[in-house]
């Protein structure tokens, strides 16, 4: 509905919301198994972060098309889910593992 407002065509913002939708698969497989927690805090992070990437590839590749509030939803989104990979990563880094207890 709003994406005249983005400037962004459709199937793209389709593709973008699919990929969190597969992420918070991913995720629950990770909540799940709970031996590998740490792989998966890191491999969410590297996730996330992949996504910020393939969004502002995406951005500029449709530049000619995107609005100025395309622009600030863009950077506002993936400054929140920088924020949010680099948190998976420290707590990913935080967490002991049976392995490092000896």
């Amino acid at each position: 509905y709003f994406q005249s407002l983005v400037g962004i065509p459709t199937h793209v913002l389709y593709f973008l919301a699919a990929l969190p939708i597969i992420f918070a698969f991913i995720d629950l497989i990770g909540y799940y198994s709970r031996n590998n927690t740490r792989f998966f805090l890191k491999a969410m992070a590297l996730l996330n972060m992949l996504y910020c990437y393939v969004s502002l590839r995406l951005a500029f590749y449709h530049s000619d098309t995107l609005t100025a509030f395309g622009w600030i939803y863009i950077i506002l989104e993936i400054s929140i889910v920088a924020y949010l990979a680099w948190l998976e990563w420290k707590a990913a880094r935080m967490i002991v593992s049976a392995k490092d207890i000896g």
